[in-house]
């Protein structure tokens, strides 16, 4: 379901917010996924600290999101 977000053109603020906290990693996974998937940049420190998720695939989907976001930008230092 969080993945239609990915087109539609309505403000995520609200799902963001509940998903990036959720207690569910799959479900902060996704919202990751969001995040990364329309390239919304303003949530680039709202997903940093997920490189160190006590979940592995939260982890790997932060990573994805911020390198989609930044492309060629990103450079060492984000995940401090």
């Amino acid at each position: 379901l969080v993945e239609a977000w990915g087109t539609i053109k309505a403000d995520p603020a609200h799902l963001y917010a509940w998903a990036l906290g959720n207690a569910n990693p799959d479900i902060r996974m996704q919202g990751i996924w969001l995040v990364g998937q329309r390239g919304d940049r303003a949530y680039l420190e709202r997903i940093a600290p997920m490189l160190k998720d006590a979940d592995s695939g939260v982890r790997g989907m932060a990573a994805w999101a911020i390198v989609r976001i930044l492309g060629a930008e990103y450079g060492r230092g984000l995940e401090t």
